[in-house]
């Protein structure tokens, strides 16, 4: 692994690479992609802290739980989803101004910038796939120990 590493060997072979006219091209149409997926999240995370709000008074009129949930529970849970994806969001706004800023000026530095932005992006979107993986599986093997009780004592 270590031929991705950058050294000065590498920096004079064929492992030099350059952004190039096409690349830059490519660069700035991501941006304004990322850019305009970063502010719908931030327009939705506004949107869900707003449901959140108007669900948490009106279940804190409501005598009755909603599924099982204390009524202050159910609003917690969509403060913590919200908490949860705001970082990624801001890594993707983050990644898209710098990016452009990066590509139009030709700076190295604003460049390896936002391809670590980037990098944060996806490496928490990555972890946080594998914990929900983990939640998953763990609730399945509960359901299914579950059933598998349920239907030992059905049996005698």
């Amino acid at each position: 692994m270590d031929y991705f590493y950058s050294n000065k060997e590498t920096e004079t072979g064929i492992f030099k690479m350059e952004v190039d006219a096409t690349a830059q091209s490519h660069f700035l149409e991501m941006a304004r992609w990322t850019k305009f997926l970063a502010i719908m999240g931030f327009v939705f995370m506004g949107l869900l802290m707003i449901v959140c709000i108007a669900v948490g008074v009106f279940l804190a009129n409501s005598s009755t739980p909603v599924a099982g949930i204390n009524n202050t529970m159910f609003a917690t849970i969509y403060l913590v989803v919200a908490a949860i994806y705001i970082y990624p969001i801001f890594a993707l706004y983050k990644y898209s101004t710098q990016i452009k800023k990066a590509i139009i000026t030709t700076n190295q530095e604003l460049f390896n910038s936002a391809i670590s932005y980037l990098k944060r992006m996806f490496k928490y979107t990555g972890i946080l796939l594998v914990i929900f993986i983990a939640i998953y599986g763990v609730a399945f093997l509960v359901m299914l120990a579950s059933n598998a009780a349920n239907i030992k004592q059905s049996l005698q």
